[in-house]
């Protein structure tokens, strides 16, 4: 019997269910728990982590995985959502008065531009915070100026994955039945570019740190 089990659960077939039934599972956490727009921060940093953990194969559980981070970070991440939403709204407002006027006045010509502009901010930030929330424990300080960061380190990455995000809601939105698959996919692609970003990071910090290590030890010979 045992054997039958071992047989199965390392089947192709078997795997392939496993990873439909992750795509679907992952897909659909992230729908429900990004419904309430102040825990949306935390969906999309527990789905990071759960894909996280399955790339680097330090985990098959993806569920749990994604349950366990999105507890761990939601008092964390309501701010940032909060920010996100705020953010957004200012734009959306300054955009339309731009277009429209208000009060019935019609606003200077060089309005829309500097309207527009306000994006820059939110494309700035939003493209590594919430990898950066799934995969380090800080503040809302740090998260949001290390994110910034990332993005004048990585302008083209950057704006590729604002790219990806915008695109993959899109899909979302024009095609409901890619809520099934979307976000997995949009995710999974975030977790490739990103990580390489981060692993450089981090490798540039030990180098840097191991520098620093030898510089004293010369200092105090």
């Amino acid at each position: 019997m045992g054997n039958s089990f071992d047989k199965i659960t390392k089947s192709k077939l078997y795997e392939l269910g496993s990873i439909l039934w992750d795509i679907v599972a992952l897909s659909l956490l992230w729908l429900i728990f990004s419904i309430p727009v102040i825990t949306s921060a935390a969906s999309s940093s527990a789905l990071y982590f759960a894909l996280y953990r399955r790339i680097k194969k330090e985990s098959d559980n993806a569920v749990p995985d994604f349950m366990r981070s999105f507890a761990g970070n939601l008092k964390q991440s309501i701010p940032l959502s909060l920010l996100y939403v705020l953010f957004a709204a200012v734009i959306a407002f300054n955009i339309n008065i731009a277009r429209y006027g208000i009060g019935g006045v019609a606003l200077p010509e060089w309005y829309l531009p500097f309207a527009l502009l306000l994006i820059v901010p939110y494309l700035v930030i939003y493209p590594f915070a919430y990898p950066y929330l799934a995969r380090f424990c800080t503040n809302t300080a740090t998260i949001i100026k290390n994110a910034a960061a990332f993005s004048a380190m990585n302008p083209g990455k950057a704006i590729l994955l604002f790219i990806l995000s915008f695109a993959s809601i899109a899909l979302m939105i024009l095609f409901p039945p890619c809520l099934l698959v979307m976000p997995f996919t949009a995710a999974y692609l975030r977790v490739l570019i990103v990580e390489k970003i981060f692993e450089a990071a981090i490798e540039r910090e030990h180098k840097a740190g191991e520098e620093d290590t030898e510089d004293m030890g010369e200092t105090d010979a």
